[in-house]
Parts: C-alpha cells; sequence; structure tokens
C-alpha cells in the first residue's frame, strides 16, 4: 500500500470519527450531572451580547463540550490510565493514590475560606447560642490528607485548627487528630469508618461529660462500596465494605426528619436503600443530605440534650452518641437555612458540638 493512500485512509478515518461524534454530541441527550463523579455538568451557556463580547460565553461553552462529550467517562478512564501506568504520574484529577490504595484528594487549606466558616458560625451562636445556658463544644474531623505518607500533601493543620479556635474562643476544644489514622477511612471515599469511631466516641462523650450506653455489636451492609474519589479518579479501584454499629439504644432510638416541616417525619438510623443510589454513604441516617434530624431515647441514661451542628461525617458519629442523651439533634446548615433553627430546636439546657471536617472548612461557600 503506498503512502498516498494511507494519508487518505487516516485523514478520512479521522474525518468520519470528528463528524460521528460532534453528530452524537448535538444528538445525544444531555443529563446535566455526572454519576460517577457525583456533580452536575455545565449547562449550555446563555447567550446575549455581553456575554459573546466579554468572552464569558466561549469559556462556559467550551467547559460545556467538554463536560458533555459523548462517551466522557471512557475517555477520562483511558487518560487516567496513560497517566498513572505509562507516564507514571504519581497525581490524577487532583487524586493521589498511595501505596495502600487509600485515594486522597490534594486540597490545601484556604485561609479566606475557614474565616468564612468560622463567621457563619459565629453567626449561629449570637442569633442562638451566646445568651444561652448551652454548654459549647468544639472539634475538627481531619480529612486523608493528614495521614497520607506524601508530604506534598501535609497542608499547615496547626494553623487551620488555631484559626477556628481563636474565633470560636467561647467553645471548649476537643481534639480528634490525635485518636485517628487513616485506617478509619475508606480508601475510596472521604469519609471515616463508622466501625473505627468508638474511641471518637468516648472521647466526644467523655469531654462533655456523659458516658457511652453499653457495647455495641458490628454488622456489615455492603461489601461494594465504590466512593465519590472511584469516579473521579477514573481509575479500577478495589471497593470498600460498610459496615456498622447497634447498640440496645441505637436499637431502640426514633429518628425524626424535620427538614422545615413543623411535622416530623420518622427514618431509620440506617436506610439499606442507599446502599444501592449514587452514594452509599447516604446509608447513615442520609450522608451529607439532611438539613435537620432528631433521635430520641426515651430510656436514655439522663434526660440531657444534645445539639449537633455538622457536616455528612456526622452522620456516622450521631448514632454511636445515642443512649447518652434522650435527644439528640443534628443539623447540617449547609441543607437548612440557620435562621429558621429557633421554630425547631431548644438551644436551653443542651450540649452544642460543632463538630466539622477540614475539607468542609476549607471550602465553606455550602455553609449558610
Amino acid at each position: 500500500m503506498s503512502v498516498k493512500i494511507k494519508n487518505r485512509i487516516i485523514v478520512i478515518t479521522s474525518a468520519v470519527l470528528l463528524f460521528a461524534l460532534s453528530f452524537l454530541f448535538v444528538v445525544l441527550p444531555k443529563s446535566g450531572y455526572s454519576d460517577s463523579e457525583r456533580r452536575p455538568l455545565e449547562k449550555f451557556p446563555e447567550v446575549s451580547f455581553d456575554s459573546i463580547v466579554s468572552g464569558k460565553f466561549m469559556g462556559k461553552f467550551d467547559t460545556y463540550t467538554v463536560e458533555n462529550f459523548p462517551f466522557r467517562d471512557g475517555f477520562r478512564g483511558i487518560k487516567a490510565f496513560a497517566s498513572k501506568y505509562l507516564l507514571m504520574q504519581l497525581e490524577n484529577n487532583d487524586l493521589y493514590i498511595d501505596k495502600d490504595g487509600y485515594i486522597v484528594k490534594i486540597q490545601f487549606p484556604n485561609e479566606g475560606s475557614v474565616e468564612n466558616a468560622v463567621n457563619k458560625l459565629n453567626a449561629v451562636y449570637d442569633k442562638y447560642l451566646k445568651d444561652s445556658n448551652s454548654k459549647i463544644y468544639l472539634s475538627i474531623v481531619p480529612d486523608k490528607n493528614y495521614f497520607a505518607d506524601d508530604f506534598r500533601l501535609k497542608p499547615d493543620y496547626e494553623a487551620m485548627v488555631n484559626t477556628v479556635k481563636d474565633g470560636m474562643s467561647y467553645a471548649e476544644y476537643i481534639d480528634l487528630f490525635s485518636v485517628l489514622e487513616i485506617d478509619d477511612y475508606y480508601k475510596t471515599d472521604t469519609h471515616w469508618k463508622q466501625e473505627a469511631l468508638v474511641p471518637v466516641a468516648e472521647k466526644l462523650a467523655a469531654a462533655m461529660g456523659v458516658q457511652l450506653s453499653g457495647d455495641f455489636t458490628e454488622h456489615t451492609a455492603s461489601e461494594s462500596f465504590n466512593g465519590v474519589y472511584v469516579g473521579q479518579a477514573a481509575l479500577p479501584v478495589k471497593p470498600d465494605t460498610i459496615k456498622y454499629l447497634t447498640s440496645a439504644a441505637i436499637d431502640r432510638a426514633v429518628v425524626t426528619l424535620y427538614d422545615n416541616k413543623t411535622t416530623g417525619e420518622e427514618m431509620p438510623m440506617y436506610d439499606e436503600t442507599k446502599l444501592d443510589g449514587k452514594d452509599g454513604y447516604e446509608f447513615f441516617i442520609g450522608g451529607g443530605n439532611l438539613g435537620l434530624l432528631k433521635i430520641t431515647d426515651p430510656d436514655a441514661q439522663t434526660d440531657r440534650k444534645l445539639v449537633i451542628f455538622r457536616d455528612s461525617y456526622g452522620s456516622a458519629i450521631a448514632p454511636l452518641l445515642t443512649g447518652a442523651y434522650s435527644e439528640i439533634t443534628v443539623i447540617d446548615t449547609r441543607r437548612v437555612n440557620p435562621m429558621v433553627l429557633g421554630m425547631f430546636v431548644d438551644f436551653n439546657d443542651a450540649d452544642v458540638l460543632f463538630l466539622y471536617s477540614s475539607l468542609v472548612l476549607c471550602d465553606s461557600s455550602e455553609i449558610k
């Protein structure tokens, strides 16, 4: 075969592929959401004279075409495989996989974001807690970067903790960094494993002057949990196993979901229907998608009440404190406007725990 014919075949094949992919891009429906990455995709930008002249239209259109391209996940997988195994790059899509298979997101503390989080939590304090007789506590959950074996992933956590402690000086700080290690986290997800959190719950309970109720029994919910980092990394990895803990107090407790509803709706502590959904971590009282719920235990050791301001990490730890309190109110101000909390929560004579992960503190735009 002559060089001329080979060149023609290459040109024709390339043109056919380009046309076919372009055609598919136009005719195929756009879902607007990436299940693998668990995030919304760029929508077709609004066309206006100002957006075209300023260049914003083309910038957003470029992102729109990339994020909605046909067979995008397949191309992402090829790119990730080539980066890791052919180019021997340690990072891909801002994710790093250590020697033990833990996937870590490269995210350094943003001082402005941390201060923003503190300001928003202070607004809650000023509105509901400043003139109450509540005992207030503060804890920060370190992300996996803190335990990573690569020195490049070691941001200044001490500065971040000090910023929060100094900005919330009214709260007693409970250090959790010393009772956690990387094995306490899922390899494929951001979150910690509930079965590893008994020492964390014991430390929180001791600092707040209560005692955990009884022994815990471990169960397996799912042996195939692909965390959020699996889709983002676009690489084949071994799934995690979701395990959970029960006790007499957890079994008898009643969980009521409010989320801006004056009449609550009963829900399970552990929801097996969520295991096959987009995010298996929602198995633990909704993961990070519920704004306001209460856990009540009429047979608790005490009549004390606890209010937890939290992000998704609080979903796994809150059940373990059941029995130590007669009522635990769990609030995620990323999902519920804090200005309406007075309609649902009585803060008087309650212990209040601000429990936030370093990931959320360093990206606090969602906190209301």
